[in-house]
């Protein structure tokens, strides 16, 4: 299946990465503290809808992509190592949020939802971080499927 060693060293990744918030912990935050938690829970649920989706066409491409060119794998570690690294760098030079600024409150649920899984589809910075990222921990040497169907479960 996947290496434990990989596994472990992915948990402590994704804690990591966990604390530092973006678009979508911003969008949770402004909804949760300007219209209460029932909100604040919708925009979790489309976002993270939105998520799955993401992370579910990663694990289509990258099982397909390395099933067919396996030699490029080093290659993609290398280049998703230079995004991320892209990635961080860009992170501290950009200010934080302004949530001072809150539009009126949408009419339903379902615009809740809506927005939330539309903010966080609408991140390109998502997917390409799930393609950079998700290599970094898989082994070349076993069936790459099942382990980003693991990663992604994580």
């Amino acid at each position: 299946m996947i290496d434990p060693h990989l596994l472990l060293a992915f948990i402590a990744t994704v804690t990591v990465i966990i604390l530092i918030p973006g678009p979508n912990v911003a969008l949770i935050v402004a909804n949760s503290v300007a219209w209460g938690p029932r909100t604040g829970l919708l925009t979790v649920a489309g976002t993270s809808s939105a998520m799955v989706l993401q992370l579910g066409l990663t694990a289509l491409g990258m099982a397909e992509a390395l099933g067919t060119a396996g030699h490029w794998f080093a290659t993609l570690r290398w280049v998703g190592v230079a995004y991320l690294a892209w990635l961080g760098i860009s992170h501290w030079r950009t200010p934080p949020a302004d949530l001072t600024h809150v539009a009126a409150q949408p009419k339903s649920a379902r615009a809740i939802y809506g927005r939330a899984v539309l903010v966080s589809l609408t991140n390109p910075k998502t997917l390409l971080f799930y393609g950079a990222f998700f290599p970094q921990f898989v082994d070349p040497a076993r069936p790459a499927g099942p382990q980003v169907a693991l990663l992604s479960a994580v």
